[in-house]
């Protein structure tokens, strides 16, 4: 699936804010503009965790990967504004995540001081929605010690 690239692990840019939460009740996601596109709304008690801004970063040093999350964070905050004009920024802060060029994890076995151990790597922004499919493949490498 990965043959063909001539790169197998790049960086995605992953942008977090935190908000005081306006009376959101439901985990729920909104769309907005280029870059932001859509951001996944965590209400919790009287906060609001937001993720989104995605932004492929490719092979780049960190100093040149974080450079690029500037105008993706400034944009989330933008679109953030408009959909939540009275709540405060409390806190916001990005990373960037191992990805693989098409989204889809590779899993690896290896040994680490002589236990066996799965690599499940390079999901990019889909960890958790690709979940159930890496929980699956790693129950089949590991059917045999059940």
């Amino acid at each position: 699936m990965l043959k063909g690239f001539k790169i197998l692990f790049g960086g995605v840019i992953g942008c977090w804010v935190l908000l005081d939460n306006p009376g959101v009740t439901k985990a729920c996601k909104i769309y907005g503009p280029e870059p932001v596109n859509y951001l996944n709304l965590t209400p919790f008690e009287d906060k609001l965790f937001i993720s989104g801004g995605y932004g492929f970063v490719g092979t780049r040093i960190y100093s040149e990967a974080a450079s690029l999350a500037k105008p993706i964070m400034d944009q989330m905050i933008r679109e953030l504004k408009n959909w939540f004009p009275k709540s405060e920024i409390k806190d916001k802060a990005f990373c960037i995540r191992p990805a693989t060029p098409t989204g889809v994890p590779v899993l690896r076995k290896e040994i680490l001081d002589n236990v066996q151990i799965i690599l499940a790597v390079g999901h990019c922004a889909g960890g958790f929605t690709q979940a159930p499919h890496t929980a699956n493949e790693i129950a089949q490498e590991v059917s045999f010690l059940i």
